[in-house]
């Protein structure tokens, strides 16, 4: 950074009367919206906040020394309930993202 700051500021502090406003204006790009998009993104973060509240909650029981039915049921067969429990949480979250498209782009 090259020059003087303050005669920068000096130069603001000088147009701010000038604009009526007191303060120097603001200048912003409109930003496109997407609603579609946004309601596809807020379905799948809702089913990616389930799937970690559920992971939370294995975790915490596991440390306390808690055995849970979905623990003792991952621990039965060695990846075959792993997979389910991850596709279940995966249609979860596709589910819930096809609902918020939905939602968002009747409102779009």
């Amino acid at each position: 950074f090259e020059g003087d700051l303050g005669a920068a500021e000096d130069a603001g502090a000088a147009a701010a009367p000038a604009m009526g406003g007191g303060g120097a204006a603001a200048a912003y790009a409109i930003e496109e919206s997407d609603p579609p998009g946004d309601g596809f993104g807020g379905g799948m973060l809702f089913g990616v906040f389930i799937t970690l509240i559920a992971a939370l909650l294995i975790v915490v029981a596991g440390m306390q020394g808690m055995i849970i039915q979905l623990t003792g049921m991952l621990s039965q067969n060695a990846n075959a309930p792993l997979m389910y429990g991850a596709g279940g949480f995966a249609g979860v979250c596709i589910v819930l993202s096809l609902i918020g498209f939905m939602i968002g782009k009747s409102r779009g």
